[in-house]
């Protein structure tokens, strides 16, 4: 999965969680132990910004682009 993004995204805490959920996905696959060691700490990362309330908009852009860039 490639994921591109173009301009300035305004992502929400819902864009976070269905990532986070695709890429609790890939866990199950056929991977290196780093790039799912790297993977799972995008995710836990990610889930820690989706779960804090108080998270800015650049907080969560910044966290789909992570787990993104993990996922690719």
């Amino acid at each position: 999965m490639k994921i591109i993004f173009m301009g300035t995204p305004d992502f929400s805490v819902g864009t976070l969680e269905a990532l986070i959920e695709a890429a609790n996905g890939y866990l199950d696959g056929d991977y290196t132990a780093e790039s799912l060691d790297a993977l799972q700490t995008a995710i836990e990362s990610a889930q820690a910004v989706a779960a804090n309330e108080d998270a800015t908009t650049t907080e969560v852009t910044e966290a789909i682009t992570n787990l993104a860039n993990a996922i690719a």
